[in-house]
C-alpha cells in the first residue's frame, strides 16, 4: 500500500495509530517509530498533502473518542489520573534502571526466576531475543543488511523509554517485542549462509528451531485461550454482584470487568478509587493482577498514594473471594444494609 498510494498508507497508518493511543499513551512509542520510517524510507516523497491525510487518520478516531469521553468526563479524566502515576523510575542511577528492566519486566514476563523447571524454559525465548541483538549489532555482514541499523535504532530507543518512563509490568513488552521479532528474523534469514564446516551443515534445523521458539512463545497465551480460565472469577463476579449489588450506584473497578459486568455503566476504571475524584463507590472490584499490582508498585514507589487507597479501603470490607485473585468489597454501610457476611482474607492484601 505504501508503494502504491502513499495517501491512504498515511491515512490508515495514522489511523491505526490514533486506535493505539487512545488504549495506551505508549503509543507515543509507535508515532516516533512511525515517524522514523516514513523519514527513512519515504522522505523524497513527502508533502503537506501527504501529512494532511494522516492528520485526517487521526481525527476520526479522535473524534470519535471525544464523543465516548463526553459520555462521562470525570470518570474518564479520573482514569486518566489514576493511570498517570507511578511511570517514572525509583533511582536515576543508570545502572539500577538497567537492572531493574531486566529484573521486573523480563525476567518476571519469562519466568526466569521461577522455583520450577517449567515456567523457566520461556527463558530460552529471552536466550535468542538477546543471541540475535548481539548478532545484529555486533556482525558487520548483517548489521550492514538493508534495515538492520534502523531496526538496532528503533529498538534502542524504544528499551529507553521503557526502562526509564514505565512500570515495570510484563505486558508492556508487547511494544518492543516487534523489533525482537524482526531481529530474529534478520539473523535467521543471514547468518545461516555464513556458516561453514560442520556448523554450517546445521543450517537446516534453524527454521524448525525457530518454529519451536515461536510455539514456546505463544504457548503459554494459547494455553490460557484454550482453557479459557479467566472465565470462571468473571462468570462468579457477574453473578454475585446480579444478586447482591443490582441497587448499587457505583462499581469501581478495572475496565476489563466490562465483560463480566456486560458493559454495566455502573462501572468506573478509577485505581485511586475516588481519593482524586471524591466519587465514591458501594462496591469495589479488586482484581490482584491489575489493581493489586499497582498498589503494591504504590507501597513501594509511591507512599503517598498507597497511604490514600489504604484509608479509603478502610471504609470497605470484603465480602466476596473468587479464589483466582479477585475480591469483592462494599461498602460498610452497604454490606450492613444488604446483611452482608464479611469473609477473611488470608495472608497480606497487597
Amino acid at each position: 500500500l505504501r508503494e502504491k498510494n502513499l495517501h491512504a498508507a498515511a491515512a490508515l497508518s495514522c489511523f491505526l495509530l490514533a486506535i493505539s493511543g487512545i488504549i495506551h499513551p505508549n503509543a507515543i512509542l509507535h508515532a516516533f517509530g512511525l515517524g522514523v520510517l516514513a523519514l527513512a524510507y519515504d522522505r523524497r516523497r513527502l508533502s503537506w498533502s501527504i501529512v494532511a491525510a494522516g492528520l485526517a487518520g487521526f481525527a476520526i478516531v479522535v473524534s470519535l473518542y471525544a464523543v465516548y469521553a463526553m459520555q462521562d468526563p470525570e470518570a474518564w479524566r479520573a482514569q486518566l489520573l489514576a493511570n498517570s502515576y507511578g511511570r517514572a523510575p525509583r533511582s536515576w542511577n543508570p545502572m539500577t534502571i538497567l537492572w531493574l528492566e531486566i529484573k521486573d519486566r523480563y525476567a518476571a514476563a519469562y519466568s526466569i526466576l521461577s522455583p520450577d523447571l517449567i515456567p523457566r524454559l520461556k527463558g530460552a525465548v529471552l536466550l535468542v531475543f538477546a543471541s540475535s541483538l548481539f548478532a545484529a549489532a555486533l556482525s558487520p555482514a548483517i548489521r550492514d543488511k538493508d534495515g538492520t541499523k534502523l531496526l538496532l535504532a528503533l529498538w534502542l530507543a524504544y528499551f529507553s523509554v521503557q526502562c526509564v518512563f514505565n512500570q515495570k509490568l510484563s505486558y508492556y513488552l508487547v511494544h518492543i517485542l516487534p523489533m525482537y521479532a524482526a531481529l530474529v528474523a534478520q539473523v535467521a534469514v543471514q547468518l545461516p549462509n555464513r556458516l561453514t564446516g560442520w556448523i554450517g551443515g546445521m543450517r537446516r534445523f534453524v527454521y524448525p528451531v525457530l518454529a519451536g521458539f515461536v510455539l514456546l512463545n505463544a504457548g503459554g497465551v494459547a494455553g490460557l485461550a484454550l482453557t479459557r480460565s479467566h472465565r470462571e472469577p468473571e462468570r462468579q463476579i457477574g453473578t454475585f454482584l446480579a444478586k447482591h449489588a443490582h441497587d448499587a450506584e457505583t462499581i469501581i473497578g478495572s475496565s476489563a470487568m466490562l465483560f463480566a459486568l456486560d458493559f454495566d455503566k455502573r462501572l468506573i476504571d478509577d485505581p485511586m478509587l475516588g481519593a482524586t475524584t471524591g466519587r465514591s463507590a458501594e462496591v469495589l472490584i479488586i482484581v490482584d493482577s491489575l489493581y493489586g499490582d499497582l498498589y503494591r508498585m504504590y507501597r513501594m514507589a509511591r507512599p503517598e498514594r498507597w497511604k490514600q487507597v489504604g484509608e479509603i479501603m478502610e471504609r470497605y470490607v470484603p465480602v466476596f473471594d473468587s479464589g483466582f485473585g479477585h475480591t469483592i468489597y462494599f461498602r460498610r454501610e452497604f454490606a450492613a444494609r444488604k446483611n452482608m457476611p464479611v469473609i477473611r482474607i488470608e495472608g497480606p492484601r497487597f
